[in-house]
C-alpha cells in the first residue's frame, strides 16, 4: 500500500477482519464528512465496500491518514466499532458497523480536544493532526497523536470525555553518543497483558549522524511506567519520516511471552515491511524473528518479491498455487499467501 505521504489507512477488528481506506489514487487524501473503506473478511471471501458517514459537528474534517484498531466484529450481527480522527477536528468519531454496514442511527462524535496537548511545550492544540489514531482499550478511548503522546480518555454517561491517564514517555528525548531517540515523534501503539501486568507498545523514532530517521518501538510496563524493552527496527535505514506512523498488534502466547507484529507503511512501493518480534518477560527483551533477505510487497494488481529468494510460491485464499518462482506476479484484487523460502506472508492486492 503506497501513498505520497506514506499514510497507513489500515487496521483490524477483534475478529481479524482487515479494514483499509478505499480511495482511488493515493491514500490519505480524503476530506469532508465521508470516508470510503473496504473490509477484507478474516475468513477470506469477497471484500465489502462501504462509505462511512461522519456526524456533522460544524467543523471541516481534514485528512485521516492513520487508523487505530476497531473493536468487536464489524461483519457480525453484534457488530463492532470503528474509531476515526480527522485533521482540524477536536472530535473522535465513533462509528458502529454491523453486518458490514454502518449503523448510522447510533454513530457519535465526542470532543476530545483536551487530549491534543503538545508533549514538548505543553501547548494545547485542541484538534487532531493527520498523524493521529484512536482505539478502544478496557472501556476507554486511547488517543495517540504524534507530538502529543498517548492519552487515555473516559467517556462518561453525560457523553463528555475526560483525560484519565497520560502515557507520554519521559524524557521526550533520549541521547547517547551516537543516537537520539524520540519516544513521542511517531504514531502507533497497542496494549497487551501477560501474567498480571499490562504493557504498552509505542512507536519511537531514532536519529543519528548517519541516518536521520529510523523507526522502532519500546514496551512500557504500566504498573510503574518503566520502559522494559526497546527495539530499533531490523533493516537497512528503515526510514520513518515519510509517514511518522506505524501499526502494532501484540498477541500473548504464554504467561511470559508475547508476539509483537509491526507494520511500517510505505512512501514508495518498495519501502513497506512487516516484522514479527518476541517480547520475553523473563529477560525483558525484544528479539526479531522470521527475518528474510527478501521482502513481499503488494501493489495495485501485482505482487513483488524484492531481494534474494531461493523459492517463491503464491497461493490464493483457496490454497491454489497461482505462481511459482516468479518475483513479479500479476493478479486480481484480493488476499494472497506468499511463501518465500518457507516463510509465509499474507498480502492484500488492491
Amino acid at each position: 500500500m503506497t501513498s505520497t505521504q506514506g499514510s497507513m489507512g489500515i487496521c483490524a477488528d477483534d475478529a481479524g477482519n482487515i479494514i483499509v481506506q478505499n480511495e482511488s489514487g493515493t491514500f490519505g487524501t480524503q476530506t469532508g464528512d465521508s470516508r470510503p473503506i473496504r473490509i477484507y473478511p478474516a475468513a477470506g471471501g469477497e471484500a465489502v465496500d462501504i462509505t462511512l458517514i461522519l456526524p456533522s459537528m460544524g467543523v471541516t474534517c481534514g485528512r485521516s491518514d492513520f487508523f487505530g484498531k476497531a473493536s468487536g466484529n464489524v461483519l457480525s450481527e453484534e457488530g463492532g466499532t470503528f474509531y476515526l480522527l480527522c485533521a482540524n477536528s477536536p472530535y473522535v468519531y465513533i462509528l458502529p458497523i454491523k453486518n458490514g454496514a454502518q449503523d448510522v442511527d447510533n454513530m457519535n462524535a465526542v470532543d476530545v480536544s483536551v487530549a491534543f496537548e503538545n508533549s514538548n511545550d505543553g501547548t494545547l492544540k485542541g484538534t487532531a493532526s493527520t498523524q493521529t489514531i484512536a482505539y478502544e482499550y478496557d472501556g476507554d478511548i486511547i488517543i495517540h497523536e504524534r507530538k502529543c503522546g498517548v492519552k487515555r480518555m473516559h467517556i462518561g454517561e453525560d457523553g463528555n470525555a475526560t483525560k484519565v491517564k497520560d502515557y507520554t514517555i519521559v524524557p521526550l528525548k533520549e541521547e547517547t553518543e551516537s543516537m537520539i531517540c524520540f519516544p513521542t515523534d511517531m504514531v502507533g501503539s497497542c496494549f497487551f497483558t501477560i501474567g498480571d501486568e499490562d504493557y504498552l507498545v509505542y512507536s519511537q523514532r531514532y536519529y543519528s549522524t548517519e541516518v536521520a530517521y529510523e523507526s522502532g518501538f519500546a514496551v512500557l510496563r504500566l504498573s510503574d511506567e518503566e520502559k522494559v524493552a526497546e527495539m530499533k527496527s531490523q533493516g537497512t535505514n528503515i526510514l520513518a519520516n515519510p509517514a511518522f506512523g506505524q501499526w502494532f498488534a501484540a498477541v500473548p502466547v504464554s504467561d511470559t511471552q508475547a508476539e509483537i507484529y509491526h507494520y511500517f507503511p510505505a512512501a514508495g512501493a518498495n519501502n513497506a515491511f512487516i516484522s514479527k518480534y518476541i517480547f520475553d518477560l523473563a529477560s525483558s527483551s525484544v528479539e526479531g524473528v522470521e527475518t528474510t533477505t527478501a521482502k513481499v510487497v503488494a501493489n495495485h494488481g501485482e505482487i513483488n518479491v524484492i531481494g534474494n529468494a531461493n523459492s517463491v510460491e503464491v497461493y490464493n485464499v483457496g490454497g491454489i498455487l497461482i505462481s511459482k518462482d516468479e518475483m513479479n506476479v500479476k493478479c486480481n484484487a484480493g488476499i494472497y499467501l506468499v511463501k518465500v523460502d518457507g516463510k509465509v506472508s499474507k498480502v492484500i492486492v488492491r
